[in-house]
């Protein structure tokens, strides 16, 4: 949507309207009970069930409610670019990002597993590589508010078009633990022997070692990026704690982002710490 600069600068007092009803666009925003339903008596029975969380949670507020879950269920996780600091960095079933710049663990994980319960994401093409060997051996849940999203990439056997927030809520009283200890170490030996590759020092500080100092400094931080390699550096090497603490540009991956988000971020939060990492 382009508006011409002279409308941008007008003012105006005319009232914010209660409410707003635009023609076409009526999402849902409670799922289908039978799915959710469905949903859970999958994740009950699966033997190796991963999570795959993506912008979407921090969009709807939906942090807690996953987390609560993922304290239930003891099931392993993965997140998009989009997706990180749903779960804290240092989560012990927290494997990392998925996708070409992701880690080793998320990647065999999804791979591996026989249930791939995503959550807010949509699949794009980084994250997937070659749809036809993405994920082969798993049946695929799919929550997301968008309908047009959910089968679009990846075929979807438990679609479910509602909020991700009140969809897990839903779905955590539900959540019986899976049987899945083998699984679970499986992926603990991924993460452990696997980690993201460390950038040594040489005659200047490496990446990694900056950004692990900024992150063991300022652990309270809002943290922004630029797009490019600084982008992944911070979403591989930064060990985030809170919910929407990670401000980045996904999709058409905006140049320039971090420091006019970061100046939003400040205004957001009067007194909180925020920095931007650029390239």
């Amino acid at each position: 949507v382009d508006i011409p600069k002279d409308v941008l600068l007008e003012s105006s007092e005319e009232p914010l309207p209660d409410s707003v009803s635009i023609r076409g666009y009526n999402p849902v925003y409670k799922g289908h009970p039978m799915q959710i339903r469905k949903a859970a008596g999958m994740l009950a029975k699966a033997k190796k069930p991963l999570f795959y969380v993506g912008g979407g949670l921090h969009t709807s507020g939906a942090a807690e409610a996953f987390r609560n879950i993922v304290a239930k269920s003891n099931v392993p996780t993965i997140a998009s670019l989009m997706g990180i600091s749903v779960l804290p960095s240092s989560h012990p079933r927290f494997l990392g990002m998925l996708g070409m710049h992701g880690t080793y663990a998320a990647n065999m994980a999804v791979q591996n597993c026989d249930l791939l319960f995503a959550v807010g994401t949509r699949f794009d093409d980084r994250a997937t590589g070659e749809i036809s060997k993405f994920a082969p051996h798993a049946a695929v849940v799919h929550v997301d508010i968008d309908p047009a999203s959910i089968s679009r990439n990846v075929a979807v056997e438990v679609p479910i078009v509602g909020d991700a927030r009140l969809v897990l809520e839903e779905l955590l009283p539900q959540v019986q633990p899976p049987a899945i200890d083998e699984w679970v170490a499986t992926t603990d030996e991924w993460k452990r022997t696997r980690p993201p590759t460390e950038i040594p020092d040489t005659d200047r500080l490496s990446p990694t070692t900056v950004i692990r100092a900024i992150a063991a400094a300022f652990p309270e931080a809002i943290v922004t990026t630029e797009v490019g390699q600084n982008q992944m550096w911070t979403a591989l090497y930064y060990d985030f704690h809170e919910p929407r603490t990670f401000l980045t540009s996904g999709g058409l991956g905006t140049m320039g982002y971090g420091f006019p988000a970061a100046i939003g971020a400040q205004l957001g939060n009067p007194g909180r710490r925020v920095i931007d990492i650029a390239g």
